[in-house]
């Protein structure tokens, strides 16, 4: 019996961890702030036969530290000269001046890859490859 308590003891000490209280801030990672240059798109009609679509053109997306995030050659919001944002990190959210309430952009590092999601009716979203100045 005292061996299934030790057992179990020691099952417990190793599935702690130091850094339970504590999580990387996305925002202050050196993979996810700077330049990052967009290299497909993904538009679906609504019934998941979307796939993406490489771009013709130079569009960057750059992640600051101060919490904003600046575009180049690129809108946030059609029909709009906004290019500049403020990201949430805590929410994984950018949100221009342009979106009503409750409305935003979601965005995640997904394998190497930083993945816009637009609030679309269909998905929408945009992927960025990280520029290696």
């Amino acid at each position: 019996m005292k061996s299934i308590y030790m057992l179990l003891f020691v099952v417990f000490l190793f599935s702690c961890s130091k850094n339970d209280e504590t999580t990387e801030n996305l925002s202050e990672s050196p993979e996810f702030l700077g330049k990052w240059k967009l290299k497909q798109i993904l538009i679906d009609p609504g019934d998941g036969s979307g796939v993406y679509e490489n771009v013709a053109y130079d569009a960057y997306l750059t992640m600051n530290s101060d919490g904003t995030v600046t575009l180049t050659n690129q809108t946030f919001c059609p029909g709009t000269q906004i290019v500049t944002a403020n990201y949430y990190a805590d929410e994984d959210k950018i949100v221009p001046s342009c979106y009503g309430d409750g409305f935003s952009i979601v965005y995640s590092l997904q394998e190497g890859n930083l993945i816009l999601s637009y609030p679309c009716v269909e998905q929408c979203l945009n992927k960025y490859e990280k520029v290696i100045e």
